[in-house]
């Protein structure tokens, strides 16, 4: 499962594996979350440690409102 919110500097992604949450900002793993909500509290937050994201005033909702839920297929 992966949810995805996509803004102007790119796109934010949290992506379950290995019974963790991983957050990706702009393509790197900032964090390992024990659920979701978590991940995307911080992103709202911006205290993501990615200080190109972090340091602007884009705003994202807190909690999962507003991510896309995407499935993903295993091959």
């Amino acid at each position: 499962m992966e949810y995805v919110y996509e803004t102007p500097l790119g796109t934010l992604k949290i992506y379950a594996a290995g019974g963790r949450w991983s957050l990706f900002v702009l393509d790197d793993v900032y964090g390992q979350y024990d659920d979701p909500v978590a991940a995307a509290d911080d992103v709202a937050l911006h205290v993501t440690g990615n200080a190109d994201f972090d340091l602007t005033e884009i705003e994202v909702p807190s909690g999962l409102d507003g991510w896309d839920k995407i499935r993903c297929r295993r091959t």
